[in-house]
């Protein structure tokens, strides 16, 4: 642009003018405070346009990213019951969230301990499944119990061991009788 000539100022990439605002006609012309020649106007009022790719999308994940725009920041951390690292994700210009997404893992659920039951559930994660019987010399039903979410308060979360509690009654002794 040349001394005495305009131009048209509009919205970077990622951004959209703001409602009733336009873009904007600057002139280059002689700046007497400056005492030299410089583009003079008004820049145009713009927002960011929100991220609408590559929002993170899984059950294992919780986040604040509806809504963030261009050049704006979200977090993402694995959602209750998963665990792995926080992460920050950017929306870049192209209206997609860039940065690496946490990976979530089930939490292991504690052991549940019931007299005379044994059970399947060592290395049992979050959202999945074992069983518990009656261990040797103790007869009942066999139950399923699955690892579950339970809300401690304060905004914490915990995972436990859920499901019926087989009811084991001692065998009685049937053989070897002394004659």
């Amino acid at each position: 642009v040349v001394f005495g000539s305009k131009c048209v100022v509009s919205c970077s990439v990622g951004f959209e003018l703001s409602d009733g605002s336009s873009t904007q006609e600057w002139e280059c012309a002689w700046d007497a405070a400056a005492q030299k020649v410089a583009l003079q106007g008004q820049l145009p009022d713009c927002e960011p346009l929100p991220c609408e790719f590559n929002l993170p999308a899984s059950v294992k994940l919780s986040h604040n990213c509806t809504g963030v725009g261009t050049g704006q920041h979200c977090v993402t951390q694995c959602a209750p019951g998963y665990g792995g690292t926080t992460q920050i994700l950017q929306c870049g210009s192209d209206q997609y969230l860039v940065g690496e997404k946490p990976t979530c893992g089930g939490i292991a659920c504690p052991s549940r301990h019931v007299t005379h039951v044994e059970d399947t559930c060592a290395n049992t994660t979050f959202s999945s499944s074992c069983f518990a019987m009656c261990e040797q010399g103790y007869s009942g039903t066999a139950e399923s119990w699955s690892c579950g979410l339970n809300w401690t308060g304060d905004s914490l979360w915990t995972v436990s061991l859920e499901g019926l509690t087989p009811e084991c009654a001692a065998e009685p002794c049937l053989y070897n009788f002394p004659v």
